[in-house]
């Protein structure tokens, strides 16, 4: 078996992906403080207007792999931002749905166009892509494994993303 105290190789690229992704992460919420919002919350309403625009806070912390805690506090912020609302589930009381209001939906469409990770991404071609993802996602995998699938399996956000044309009303 590898011995991954001694192993540096492995540290390495984990510091390179985490400061890479940190890197990234800022540029991208430089890019969403403009529409007044953080790329959390950019996500979120990205979340609420894919999954239907009728979501419990559960969902949301599912998709976005945040504490439930974390997820209410931040509707919280978005509810006193008017860009969602939250109403009692009619089908059951101790459940909440949240949606996206005019102005939350407005902002999402403003926010859509993420530049700043176009731009970073450009640097790879298609082929290198497809290849950094299925790193990625392999390496994703064994993690949620590690965790004992304490989060549910990653579903990618094209795999969410609203057609174009099919905006929410």
């Amino acid at each position: 078996m590898k011995d991954y105290v001694s192993d540096y190789n492995d540290y390495d690229l984990w510091v390179l992906l985490s400061r890479t992704y940190t890197s990234i992460a800022e540029l991208r919420e430089v890019e969403c403080k403009q529409f007044g919002i953080s790329r959390h919350q950019v996500y979120i309403l990205f979340i609420i207007a894919s999954l239907g625009n009728n979501v419990t806070p559960t969902e949301v912390s599912r998709f976005t792999y945040r504490k439930k805690s974390s997820i209410s506090e931040m509707l919280k912020r978005m509810v006193n931002n008017g860009l969602v609302t939250k109403t009692k589930d009619p089908d059951n009381n101790s459940q909440v749905r949240v949606s996206l209001t005019e102005k939350g939906l407005q902002v999402y469409e403003e926010s859509r166009p993420r530049k700043s990770i176009d731009k970073i991404m450009s640097v790879l071609s298609e082929k290198d892509r497809q290849q950094l993802q299925s790193y990625l996602e392999i390496l994703q995998e064994k993690a949620r494994v590690e965790l004992s699938f304490e989060r549910e399996k990653l579903v990618l956000p094209s795999k969410l993303a609203l057609k174009p044309g099919k905006a929410l009303k």
